[in-house]
């Protein structure tokens, strides 16, 4: 029903009432926010179209390497976007010759993203005699 932007009411332990949201609607921890499930099927869909090119070339170093420079160059502009905070790609601990033969590149790409903002905090001073204070920082 979130999907067709539809809210459910949840009944709270304190008695009252809170929209569902991605933190009590979602039992799946790999999906329970949205933003990083949006971003892990983002940079799926984007490198799948990205590689398609590559599908079908020889199997060699030389393309070995080519795939794995388009896939840093990817990701290193979605860190720079603010998209991933940093990212490891290992094309060597999944690679074996019995794998290359079966016309297998394996990159196993370990992608650290921002984390959601779960909670957004206000700190209000209101009254006639209030004093107001420059943050620092």
């Amino acid at each position: 029903s979130m999907n067709l932007g539809i809210q459910i009411m949840q009944k709270e332990p304190s008695g009252g009432f809170s929209f569902s949201h991605d933190r009590n609607a979602n039992t799946t921890v790999a999906d329970r926010y949205t933003v990083t499930s949006k971003l892990r099927r983002f940079f799926a869909l984007s490198l799948t179209t990205a590689l398609r090119e590559f599908r079908n070339a020889p199997n060699i170093a030389s393309v070995q390497n080519d795939i794995v420079k388009a896939v840093r160059q990817f990701f290193d502009a979605q860190v720079r976007a603010g998209r991933a905070v940093s990212y490891v790609v290992d094309a060597n601990s999944n690679n074996t010759l019995a794998t290359v033969a079966q016309g297998y590149f394996i990159l196993a790409i370990d992608v650290l993203t921002p984390a959601p903002m779960e909670r957004i905090v206000l700190l209000l001073k209101a009254a006639p005699t209030v004093t107001v204070e420059t943050p620092t920082t």
